[in-house]
């Protein structure tokens, strides 16, 4: 005991399981982790059949974004606030892999994060591809890593955000089809994972890597829409003469009133390589008076066009988001090095045909035969003197090329990808632990976004309100444990100013008043209040407080 505030830390190390939620103290508990309860509405909504997903929930939300990182977590003091929490970190391995072998736990965890972002109510999302480097000694395809500039082992994720910036589905491959392959499978699959309706158009806002002309008719018969920028366009075609219209984006900074203006002048035409398409020229002006002349492309010609723009303009909130996500969520991570081979995959993904890699090599093998006998024969050009050696050099070369050519004329110009990487023993990663994983992360980053919007506005500073806010949610306290009420005092890290303070204060009040519950299944009402002088003494003599 201290004053009246029990430490509770009578932990088993050897118990696996904690199932052991807190029905009732006299006292004041103090509680690792107590601010997580700030997001109890989310977490107790999550559907009955994911359950499975909460404890992981819960650890991301507090900053172990991996289940080794959860080490250093208190589970004793979860175990009070929830229940059936694993602790052991073999066993939440193993699970992990269990579940992730359940096809529809993926699609139930995307369906209930699209609830909370109400992705079933837009109908404009972001497409982003990004790339993650893979360092292991497998034989896993190359691409382009954009991080590295360079080719790289990698893992392509491609991401679809709402109009809004909130990731919404995620998908999974290596290199064996690049993106415009990969397009309108992908769509296919969000429109599966998520239940959306098929008979409701979607409008996808992709950057240029999607180029091409084949796909476009594609997009355009599939009855969706596509914007994106114009591959190659050089600037020069603006004419004052033609334009169309302008207008001005505002874009907050610091705060609601920090504000930057964009201007933005318009000429929309069709498209000359596809007259089922339209082109829109834009010249775009930054506050500092910097102009660029840009292209975009769609085939929702009925679209306004102000509002393809904004759009387009707008895809800064994915990319800012993956990075986001990345950071404070850890959905780069790899999550699981197991691999398969692609003489297991045979039979079970569409194979393709691609330039033989046999004849590249041996016409790679020609070009440089070729060089050295064009060396040799410049030799004997300019010398005046036999050279028996550098005859037989010359022959020997000349019958080298004889022999390629004629296995080069033999050599079919294209073969099957999936025969040429069996060949090569390539190998593919195996990503079902990852991908289940990765949801539940962007269903914590959801959740974390939609749970600071009330304190964002009461604070108005958009430099520091995601990190004050996450300290609250991660700070420690001292709970009582009521028949009907629980009481959570908050001690954050952070030395408040008297400002920020208030704003907390007014957060907390606010978020009483929307009645939260605990999510251990009692359905006792939180109360929350922030540690000040007052309530410290009060719990230190043992009383229980009236007014929060």
């Amino acid at each position: 005991m201290l004053g009246a505030i029990t430490l509770d830390n009578n932990f088993n190390r050897k118990d696996i399981t904690l199932s052991v939620p807190c029905k009732r103290s006299d006292d004041y508990i103090f509680s690792h982790h107590a601010g997580i309860l700030i997001h109890s509405f989310f977490i107790t909504q999550l559907p009955g059949i994911i359950s499975f997903a909460r404890q992981w929930l819960v650890t991301i939300l507090l900053g172990a974004i991996n289940i080794e990182q959860s080490k250093l977590l208190n589970f004793h003091s979860l175990a009070n606030m929830f229940c059936k929490l694993k602790r052991s970190l073999n066993l939440q391995r193993h699970l992990l892999g269990e579940h992730a072998l359940i096809d529809k736990n993926l699609d139930n965890l995307f369906r209930y994060n699209s609830t909370i972002v109400n992705a079933r109510g837009c109908s404009d999302f972001y497409y982003d591809p990004h790339t993650k480097p893979y360092r292991g000694f497998q034989k896993i395809l190359k691409g382009w890593c954009g991080n590295l500039g360079r080719p790289e082992k990698i893992i392509n994720m491609d991401f679809i955000h709402t109009c809004f910036g909130d990731p919404v589905w995620i998908s999974y491959d290596d290199n064996f089809y690049d993106l415009r392959e990969r397009f309108l499978k992908n769509l296919n699959g969000f429109r599966q994972a998520l239940n959306y309706p098929d008979n409701v158009k979607i409008t996808v806002v992709v950057d240029r890597g999607i180029y091409k002309l084949e796909l476009f008719e594609e997009i355009i018969d599939s009855g969706d829409n596509l914007i994106t920028w114009e591959k190659g366009y050089k600037r020069g075609n603006w004419d004052d003469k033609t334009k169309d219209g302008e207008f001005v984006m505002i874009r907050h900074r610091n705060n609601s009133k920090d504000k930057l203006f964009f201007k933005f002048e318009y000429i929309k035409r069709d498209w000359s390589k596809n007259n089922k398409m339209s082109q829109i020229i834009v010249k775009a002006t930054n506050p500092k008076g910097n102009t660029i002349e840009v292209s975009i492309i769609t085939n929702d010609k009925q679209r306004n066009e102000q509002e393809i723009i904004r759009l387009m303009f707008k895809r800064w909130l994915q990319e800012n988001d993956f990075k986001y996500l990345s950071k404070h969520f850890g959905i780069d991570e790899i999550t699981s090095y197991e691999s398969i081979s692609y003489t297991s995959l045979k039979g079970f993904i569409e194979d393709k045909q691609v330039k033989s890699g046999e004849l590249k090599s041996l016409k790679k093998d020609k070009s440089r035969l070729e060089k050295e006998l064009k060396k040799v024969l410049l030799s004997e050009h300019q010398s005046k003197r036999k050279n028996k050696k550098r005859d037989e050099k010359i022959q020997d070369l000349t019958l080298k090329l004889s022999k390629l050519k004629k296995m080069i004329e033999n050599i079919s110009e294209k073969e099957s990808k999936l025969d040429a990487l069996i060949r090569e023993g390539n190998r593919k990663l195996k990503t079902n632990k990852k991908a289940l994983m990765d949801v539940i992360k962007i269903i914590a980053r959801n959740i974390f976004y939609r749970s600071i919007e009330p304190f964002k506005n009461l604070y108005n500073n958009y430099r520091d309100d995601h990190v004050i806010y996450r300290n609250l949610t991660q700070a420690d306290g001292c709970i009582h444990y009521g028949e009907n009420i629980v009481k959570v005092i908050l001690f954050p890290t952070a030395q408040y100013s008297p400002k920020i303070r208030s704003v907390v204060n007014k957060y907390l009040h606010l978020l009483n008043y929307s009645s939260p519950i605990m999510p251990d299944g009692s359905n006792r009402k939180i109360v929350f209040s922030l540690a000040n002088q007052e309530n410290i003494i009060a719990i230190q003599k043992g009383k229980k407080q009236q007014n929060y």
